[in-house]
């Protein structure tokens, strides 16, 4: 009977520690580390809104024709891309995150997704540039951001920092953006076309107008005579300073103004 008393308690002491190794006592297992991001800001004067993304990003280019802004950095061999898209089938988050099919995702707060892309695209199975991404997605435009990697590991590393807010958008709704009158407006184009036109040559001014959804101060450059003022150009000042040129060679749209738009204009083929 004693036998069988230590038996029973062997059993007992055993089992009791066995169900102390699974009952969530145990030392946890390791987390990514949480980083405390420090933050630039960028200014989306066009779509008023505030992007603001972590300070490893410490260059910022100028949008290019198509509004997309690069961002680099020094510490970190990644390249990150933001632009603004219409929205224009009017998808939700969980719409848009299923008809963009990455590798994995998830829908955040505030209408906002995050994604990760490997170096093989999952529905071709083509070669691909690893990058993660996200997007804030609003009833009519789609704020996209991608940031592109070298290898997939950095990717992942990227999709984990998108998910505890490297980056993060706002409205800039009431923020007060114009910084240019009408005559600071004209002093800048005169300066940029100094020595481009001749003697007899004036600039008028328009008013303001929208470009491009942006609102402009407006600009005219011709010749002025007693009977009538003849427009040769038209110029768009943007309250950032950015100058746009009517081209009138081709598009008949506003576009970026550079000198060499007046160097060689086409020859006419008519």
């Amino acid at each position: 009977m004693k036998k069988l008393q230590i038996l029973i308690l062997i059993v007992t002491v055993f089992l009791s520690m066995a169900m102390c190794g699974c009952s969530g006592t145990s030392e946890p297992s390791p987390t990514a580390e949480i980083e405390n991001y420090q933050y630039n800001n960028y200014l989306d004067e066009k779509n008023q809104l505030i992007f603001s993304y972590t300070n490893i990003f410490d260059s910022a280019g100028e949008p290019d024709q198509t509004g997309t802004v690069t961002f680099t950095s020094s510490k970190d061999n990644v390249v990150m891309m933001y632009s603004v898209l219409k929205n224009t089938n009017k998808e939700t988050p969980e719409e848009f995150l299923d008809n963009f099919s990455p590798l994995k995702g998830e829908v955040l707060e505030g209408n906002a997704v995050v994604g990760l892309n490997d170096d093989t695209y999952l529905k071709t199975g083509e070669a691909a540039i690893p990058c993660a991404f996200y997007c804030v997605i609003d009833i009519d435009f789609i704020v996209y951001v991608e940031i592109a990697c070298e290898t997939d590991d950095e990717a992942e590393i990227w999709y984990n920092r998108l998910r505890s807010n490297a980056v993060y958008l706002e409205s800039a709704a009431g923020t007060n953006t114009s910084t240019l009158d009408e005559d600071e407006a004209l002093n800048l184009l005169s300066d940029e076309l100094s020595g481009m036109l001749t003697e007899d040559t004036v600039i008028v001014s328009l008013g303001k107008d929208t470009v491009n959804g942006e609102d402009c101060w407006m600009f005219a450059t011709g010749k002025n005579t007693p009977e009538k003022f003849t427009a040769e150009e038209h110029f768009a000042v943007k309250e950032d300073g950015s100058i746009y040129v009517l081209d009138i060679y081709n598009s008949n749209e506003y576009i970026p103004y550079t000198r060499l738009y007046f160097s060689d204009p086409p020859e006419d083929e008519g």
